[in-house]
């Protein structure tokens, strides 16, 4: 039987592994097979994904991630434009060559990949200048500041943003300042 702790302990195991599914996805399954006198315990998602318990040991195979984690380089097939994807698999263009370059990132290191790849990759919506606590909302190639009234009661969680390097930071346009909770959770 899963208790509640090991329960929370699997849901951020598999957080990590497929950032994609949320805890609401998740829920407990039992089903007992005919042709067998045990009982399967385990985890199923909504998507249809389970997570079986492993019998004996109590311990619980977590299955691979869809595609590799960041960071990476990736561009899609077809396509010339170059993300990067960090460690929380959230997507950022680089825009330029002067961008690109500033991370001392290297041709070869971009990988191509299709479509369903690259939309497992969610594009980040929050950047910071590194070494730097004021965050900002983007869309495109604007930036918003997102003053703290209204990040921290929105309840966002950190890891979704991701530091660039200044000359990155300066070639988004600054726009007005968010407003509001719905005005920061808006897409």
């Amino acid at each position: 039987m899963i208790n509640k702790n090991k329960l929370f302990l699997i849901a951020m195991a598999v957080g990590l592994l497929m950032p994609g599914l949320s805890l609401a996805d998740l829920t407990m399954s039992t089903s007992t097979d005919s042709s067998a006198t045990t009982t399967q315990s385990g985890l199923q998602f909504s998507s249809g994904l389970q997570m079986p318990a492993d019998s004996g040991s109590g311990a619980l195979t977590i299955p691979e991630a869809l595609y590799l984690s960041g960071p990476r380089l990736i561009e899609l097939d077809g396509t010339t434009d170059i993300y990067w994807v960090a460690p929380n698999n959230l997507k950022i263009p680089d825009f330029n060559t002067a961008i690109f370059d500033s991370y001392g990132s290297k041709l070869e290191d971009v990988q191509t990949v299709g479509q369903d790849e690259f939309d497992y990759y969610q594009n980040a919506q929050y950047i910071r200048l590194q070494g730097n606590a004021k965050i900002y909302k983007i869309s495109g190639t604007t930036k918003r500041p997102i003053p703290s009234s209204v990040w921290n009661p929105a309840g966002i969680n950190p890891e979704q943003i991701i530091d660039i390097n200044r000359l990155n930071f300066n070639y988004y346009k600054t726009g007005k300042s968010v407003v509001d909770e719905e005005d920061l959770l808006a897409t």
